[in-house]
């Protein structure tokens, strides 16, 4: 290999390196490369440096690889739902297990139609456990509009029986949170809403201690 085509390459390598990593400082690097004139002995040297940079590319990768991946080496990532209701809600309905309480952040919970309310009653009848008292659904409507209007929130209520059904109203929550038990280590986030579960591709996946506290302050 010349020594022109292993400046060239080794240029290219490191205009990589900051295009990721945005790092300046390795300008004055290729700027030195290419104002010496490198004869033999240096190619041992810049050969190296070329590996040093290649392994903090791969570094760099891992480092921003989204933590939502199945495969990531965070293992973050819980669950992810593609076209599969079931699954979804099968998923769900195991993070729910052993739960005497159950708190859903959803602004969208009871908005379903009205000839497919039987449906979902049933399904979300179906995840929830036998050790199951009371349920708190925050929406931004109060339970008073709810029942006057929404069949939906009529027939969940009906079929619960001897769940108590309670609703907060707030406009401060945009995201869909479960949590069983109001305790920290058992916050779940959900990419979507319960009537939209299997319709897209959306992630089920635990809550930090800490972010699970903020939605119970928010209460």
């Amino acid at each position: 290999m010349s020594e022109n085509t292993e400046k060239d390459e080794l240029k290219k390598c490191l205009e990589n390196y900051l295009k990721e990593s945005g790092d300046n400082k390795l300008v004055e690097i290729i700027d030195c490369i290419y104002r010496h004139d490198y004869s033999y002995p240096h190619y041992r040297e810049l050969r190296e440096l070329k590996s040093i940079n290649e392994k903090i590319l791969e570094e760099l990768k891992e480092q921003r690889q989204c933590p939502f991946r199945e495969n990531s080496k965070t293992g973050e990532i819980r669950f992810m739902s593609g076209y599969s209701r079931k699954k979804g809600i099968n998923h769900i309905k195991e993070k729910l297990e052993g739960a005497k309480s159950i708190i859903i952040f959803d602004s969208y919970f009871f908005s379903v139609k009205e000839d497919e309310c039987d449906n979902y009653t049933e399904e979300f009848i179906g995840v929830l456990p036998d050790t199951v008292k009371e349920i708190t659904v925050c929406c931004p409507k109060n339970s008073s509009n709810l029942k006057d209007t929404n069949p939906c929130y009529n027939a969940i209520k009906k079929a619960l029986k001897g769940i108590k059904l309670t609703l907060k109203q707030t406009k401060k929550i945009h995201d869909r949170v479960w949590i069983a038990d109001e305790r920290c280590d058992k916050g779940f986030f959900v990419g979507g809403s319960f009537n939209g579960l299997g319709g897209q591709i959306m992630i089920i996946s635990d809550l930090l201690d800490e972010d699970t506290q903020y939605f119970l302050d928010i209460l």
